[in-house]
């Protein structure tokens, strides 16, 4: 009977111990702690590692795909403007991971917009980068003329996003909307 005491209290002890580490692992802020790596020299080390972005002959662009990257360059009008945009990740002790390459596309009022791919093919990423959870290697990303990078906050209560999983963005609360609207009126 000893040794059943002892492994349920290993079993006990073992959950408990797990349990706590999930609590611990899931309260640990990592969207900050990506943007912390942003913009510092081991991003910036890693980024110059991968190669640069490929031209239109290595990337072999069709005439629909050069049709919509011209209609973006002149983006005026449009709801949400993506222009050029390419993210690559840093990944610490490895290579980085080129997530998005020169992603164009411009949605006006109105319209319904499906970003379609596979899996791995950067549809989350650019998701990401216009709520501005992800910044941009390269390109620009406006929404209702204004650039996400510099005029998030004039924008943000315009978006409307509901990702798949990870639904916890600080900065597009309810507190923060609210706010915004009190301001507003």
């Amino acid at each position: 009977m000893n040794n059943v005491g002892g492994d349920m209290l290993a079993l006990i002890l073992g959950a408990v111990g797990w349990w706590a580490a999930f609590v611990i692992l899931d309260r640990v802020p990592w969207s900050r702690i990506e943007a912390e790596l942003e913009g510092t020299w081991l991003e910036q080390w890693l980024v110059r590692r991968y190669p640069q972005p490929r031209s239109d002959e290595e990337l072999e662009l069709d005439d629909d795909v050069i049709a919509e990257e011209t209609r973006v360059q002149e983006c005026e009008d449009h709801s949400v403007c993506v222009n050029r945009f390419r993210k690559v990740y840093a990944v610490p002790m490895s290579a980085p991971i080129l997530a998005v390459e020169r992603a164009s596309f411009a949605v006006n009022d109105g319209e319904c917009f499906a970003l379609l791919g596979v899996n791995g093919a950067g549809k989350t990423t650019t998701f990401k980068s216009l709520t501005n959870a992800v910044e941009p290697t390269s390109g620009e990303i406006g929404i209702l003329g204004r650039n996400i990078s510099r005029d998030f906050n004039l924008v943000r209560h315009r978006i409307g996003y509901c990702p798949q999983h990870n639904c916890n963005f600080k900065s597009l609360n309810v507190y923060e909307h609210l706010k915004f609207y009190a301001f507003v009126k």
